[in-house]
């Protein structure tokens, strides 16, 4: 993909969108937000329908690059938890209801962990963030990348920064949770920035 225009963000989500972009810079990529490229019009809704994180980043894609004319990247991601039968995974965003707040969404998650362990001892809190990310061109090229980080549920939060359930997932490789990281070094070895990272490293390559 040789298209070096800028790209649009399949996403509203604020801190995102400037994780994403951090990542960009550093290939020399522009991405924008769709508050930047929607001079009036509605921002597209995106229902996620797909049952993979590749599908619903893919329809995310798709459906920004048709609204904006632009090519752009869609994210999906999730955390999957080993005694929860990989749940909450692709559901994460609607774990426990679509506007329930993320950390009620984290209390639910904790409190079905601690009643699966109850039941299997030997379950384990081992869990894994998986990303996806998709980038539609406007002649419909598609370029995705993906990434996971392991970890496993602590018993409460840890941290202040990141958002959706960083606080409640230790990273032994990182030696803390994600939410403990500063935001520099998120755009560096968040599951996110590590997935953005291998795609524009293909585009450049391309």
């Amino acid at each position: 993909m040789h298209d070096t225009s800028p790209i649009l963000v399949a996403s509203t989500n604020a801190y995102k969108i400037e994780e994403l972009q951090a990542v960009a810079r550093e290939f020399g990529r522009t991405l924008l937000s769709p508050a930047e490229v929607a001079n009036g019009r509605a921002i597209p809704e995106v229902d996620e329908t797909e049952d993979t994180y590749y599908g619903n980043a893919l329809l995310k894609a798709r459906a920004f690059s048709e609204w904006s004319g632009l090519p752009a990247l869609g994210d999906d991601s999730g955390l999957e938890v080993n005694a929860l039968g990989k749940r909450p995974g692709i559901h994460s965003a609607r774990y426990a209801g679509v506007e329930t707040p993320h950390l009620r969404k984290m209390e639910f998650l904790l409190d079905e962990l601690s009643a699966a362990l109850k039941d299997d001892p030997h379950a384990g809190r081992e869990a894994a963030f998986r990303c996806s990310l998709v980038l539609c061109s406007r002649d419909g090229t598609i370029v995705s990348s993906e990434s996971m980080l392991e970890g496993e549920i602590l018993e409460k939060r840890q941290g202040d920064g990141g958002f959706g359930y960083d606080p409640i997932v230790y990273i032994p490789s990182l030696g803390r949770t994600l939410a403990e990281l500063d935001f520099e070094e998120t755009c560096s070895l968040g599951f996110r920035a590590v997935a953005a990272r291998q795609l524009f490293a293909q585009l450049s390559a391309g």
